[in-house]
């Protein structure tokens, strides 16, 4: 359950987590344990998201845990279907991935705000940046845009000593797996599948390659994926 709290009691959480994410700077390894924990901590006592302005974008609401991805996920896996429904309250659809105007910001990784990038004039100097796990896969990227968050919220999930897994098979995807599609240069991270439909529900930053929004909840068919060709890649976490 998601508690939410008056803005004013967000500072001193706010400020005990920026604290401690400066103290914890041994490793990569122990960074990115402690920023799971900032998420998760801030959704799961406070509702808040560092950079918020107290109201979602416009245009879009909070989507309850009830109606969100806890409900949508594949029932198989539920310890991960909680924690996307945290994530969700967290990484509000319609807000943005990045620190655009945030002056006080705890983590490249975990700032959304409400103001858009603008790539084709600002370039990526406003986008937010997570290297994690995946980027082995991946040695020349820098961790920003739809890579970077379906990276960040993979870690999240199953931490960053989950071993990673790539595969082509449509028939093995998994609600967690990263979705890459070469061709489009796109990420996604999956939420939901529905095998009988061949269908997957994603959430994903950068769909539009020019604002590095948030989406929650497009569904996303196989013919679709595979449009993109045959090197569209699943990338999983589970062990087996």
């Amino acid at each position: 359950m998601v508690i939410f709290m008056p803005n004013h009691m967000h500072r001193r959480p706010k400020s005990r987590l920026r604290r401690e994410l400066r103290r914890v700077r041994i490793s990569r390894r122990a960074r990115y344990t402690a920023l799971a924990a900032v998420v998760l901590l801030a959704g799961l006592t406070a509702g808040f998201c560092l950079g918020h302005s107290g109201a979602p974008a416009s245009g879009t609401s909070p989507v309850s845990p009830v109606d969100g991805v806890a409900v949508r996920a594949d029932a198989a896996e539920p310890d991960i279907a909680e924690k996307l429904a945290v994530f969700e309250t967290v990484f509000e659809d319609g807000r943005y991935w990045n620190h655009a105007g945030a002056a006080d910001w705890l983590d490249p990784a975990l700032c959304v705000t409400d103001t858009p990038c603008a790539h084709s004039t600002a370039g990526e100097s406003t986008c937010n940046t997570y290297r994690g796990a995946l980027l082995a896969e991946f040695p020349d990227f820098s961790g920003i845009q739809c890579f970077g968050y379906a990276s960040l919220l993979s870690d999240l999930l199953f931490g960053v000593d989950a071993p990673v897994t790539a595969h082509t098979d449509f028939s093995r995807v998994r609600v967690g797996d990263m979705i890459r599609l070469p061709e489009s240069m796109h990420s996604m991270l999956v939420t939901a599948v529905d095998r009988e439909a061949e269908t997957v529900t994603v959430t994903e930053v950068n769909a539009d390659y020019e604002t590095c929004r948030i989406a929650w909840g497009r569904t996303v068919t196989r013919e679709a994926l595979y449009a993109n060709g045959d090197s569209v890649t699943f990338y999983t976490r589970y062990a087996d």
